[in-house]
């Protein structure tokens, strides 16, 4: 069963839970065949990616039972799913034996939905509650977190003043409908807000040229009057490369060497004296500057012919191309 994204409720019987950040998994435990199998929400068992998970058939023998929860990692008190991760990906058992010390995980219980025959499902939440606690222990890799009765406001001004996730608010006489989203559980995400303000713009650079490329904006510190504002910017990402058309190749990148006795020039390469091919135009390499103005000067007319190019000279305050020309 998944919760629906809406606001606090005002009214009516409710509970409320902390919201972790972390992968949902239904564990059922005690099975002869199988002692543990965590599936998550894509139907795969995970029961190899946490070894620490493992003694839980053990902790609760000889009860057979299905529980619904979340697998969490923490970062410095706080769960976090980008701890997370790091261990909720790893399929090769020698990966995950020398990254689990270093990262531990805690199953967060907070349903029971099967106990040694017996469907909790169509039980109210708080029935399915009470018998969760009285089952389950905390262990060292898992435990039961509370809920609280009424009271949801304090709840999430605490879980924002902590930089938590967000609660939970469940229904007290709520069923449990597996794979469903029902409002009978509604998620109030706990969302940082910052008042920015807008400096400024530039326009795009290669794929993105004439279009946005970039916004400025700032934002105020302790002492505004003082005009401190730290400005950060925050560049669109320009699209990819079109694809070579068809019959059209490719030039791979290759590094031109400074001849010994010659002086660099502003790529650390030489200057193009002479006519040559053309080893490479990166652009990705040496963005241009959009402040900054180049002078071609065209040596001749350019030379028609396979491969042939007639080299341009560039008198820049700073490079804008990586144009470099030379022999084979």
């Amino acid at each position: 069963m998944k919760a629906v994204t809406g606001v606090l409720p005002a009214a009516g019987s409710w509970a409320f839970e902390l919201k972790w950040d972390g992968m949902r998994v239904v564990a059922a435990v005690g099975d002869p065949d199988q002692p543990l199998r965590l599936d998550t929400t894509r139907g795969l068992d995970a029961a190899a990616r946490f070894p620490e998970l493992a003694g839980l058939p053990a902790a609760l023998a000889p009860h057979r039972l299905v529980l619904d929860g979340e697998v969490v990692a923490f970062r410095d008190g706080r769960p976090s799913f980008g701890q997370l991760q790091h261990r909720m990906h790893l399929s090769r058992p020698a990966e995950i034996v020398r990254v689990a010390p270093t990262i531990p995980v805690v199953y967060v219980v907070f349903d029971l939905l099967w106990l040694d025959g017996d469907d909790l499902t169509a039980r109210p939440y708080l029935e399915r509650r009470e018998r969760l606690f009285e089952v389950v222990e905390p262990g060292a890799s898992w435990l039961v977190p509370a809920h609280h009765i009424g009271g949801g406001a304090d709840l999430l001004a605490a879980a924002q003043e902590q930089r938590l996730e967000g609660i939970v608010a469940k229904r007290t006489d709520s069923r449990y409908l597996p794979g469903k989203r029902n409002p009978a559980w509604i998620k109030v995400k706990v969302r940082p807000r910052q008042e920015l303000v807008v400096g400024g713009w530039q326009p795009g650079e290669g794929g993105r040229a004439g279009h946005l490329g970039s916004l400025l904006v700032g934002y105020y510190e302790d002492d505004a009057r003082q005009g401190r504002h730290p400005v950060r910017r925050r560049r669109a990402r320009p699209p990819r490369r079109p694809p070579p058309r068809a019959g059209q190749r490719r030039v791979p990148v290759r590094p031109a060497a400074t001849p010994p006795g010659r002086a660099p020039g502003p790529l650390g390469a030489p200057r193009a004296r002479r006519r040559g091919h053309l080893r490479r135009v990166d652009q990705q390499r040496h963005p241009p500057a959009p402040q900054l103005h180049r002078h071609p000067r065209r040596q001749g007319p350019p030379r028609r012919g396979p491969g042939r190019l007639t080299a341009v000279r560039t008198r820049c305050l700073r490079p804008r191309f990586g144009l470099v020309a030379g022999g084979p």
